[in-house]
């Protein structure tokens, strides 16, 4: 037991590493057996919907890492410990970041504001697959950063699809935020409100809805392989409603190239 432990605490750290750059591991298809360990470069769009967003600010560079066996893995931005795997079900405890974070010099609306850092969670996920490619996953995590003392629960439906060298996965997500998260990231205290500008503003917990793409493309099944995939999050009222918040609809696009080990 000692050994799994100080196993799944050297997985969490190395993921800890690339967890700031990277994104939700469920935009990038998973990885081929056989081939563990997967490491490249990469670029995110990631349009926020923050009033005036800088557009520089949209696209970041990104290392990728993806690492697999057994019992512990690493997928882009989420690290966990398998607590039971087999063809069907995944039943695993996770850490994730989630980057809903802003600077204030992101947007002339969040000028005055305090730095957001990103949702950083630890929980559980659960994942059915069926054999036809249709699954099914649970996931929950509560912020263990100290930032809002939030938390969030997923519930998606995906498709794996093996199309020659290609693998698409499109899939379709319900997401809870609670009103802790909402306000954190979304929320206007009476001392940073500017009247007719960016008024006080707290909000509840709300539900998203999230739709995506994404492909991995792993020519002749060789070493090389890139990745790709595109999501759109529509916004529940209670982040739409924000002062701080333009659009109802976000955005975030993915696109880097690794080498399989």
């Amino acid at each position: 037991m000692k050994k799994i432990t100080s196993a799944f605490i050297a997985a969490l750290l190395l993921a800890a590493v690339t967890l700031p750059a990277a994104y939700a591991d469920d935009i990038i298809p998973p990885t081929a057996k056989g081939h563990p360990l997967i490491l490249g470069l990469g670029v995110t769009y990631n349009d926020k919907g923050y009033r005036g967003y800088d557009d520089d600010e949209k696209w970041n560079p990104v290392p990728l890492v993806m690492w697999e066996n057994d019992k512990f893995f690493i997928r882009a931005s989420s690290a966990g410990w398998k607590l039971y795997a087999d063809e069907t079900w995944e039943v695993a405890a996770v850490i994730e970041a989630i980057d809903y974070g802003y600077d204030s010099n992101d947007a002339e609306i969040l000028e005055g504001l305090s730095d957001k850092d990103m949702f950083v969670g630890a929980g559980a996920h659960v994942i059915f697959r069926m054999p036809n490619g249709i699954g099914l996953k649970g996931t929950w995590v509560s912020e263990i950063s100290d930032s809002d003392n939030g938390y969030e629960m997923r519930g998606e439906v995906f498709y794996d699809k093996k199309m020659g060298d290609w693998l698409l996965r499109p899939s379709a997500a319900i997401v809870y935020d609670s009103d802790d998260t909402v306000n954190y990231y979304y929320g206007v205290d009476e001392s940073d409100a500017v009247p007719g500008i960016r008024p006080a503003y707290q909000g509840d917990e709300t539900v998203n809805y999230r739709v995506q793409m994404a492909l991995g493309w792993n020519p002749g099944g060789g070493h090389w392989q890139l990745f790709l995939g595109g999501r759109a999050t529509f916004v529940g009222n209670e982040i739409d409603d924000s002062p701080l918040m333009e659009d109802s609809t976000t955005y975030m696009g993915f696109l880097a190239a690794g080498y399989r080990f």
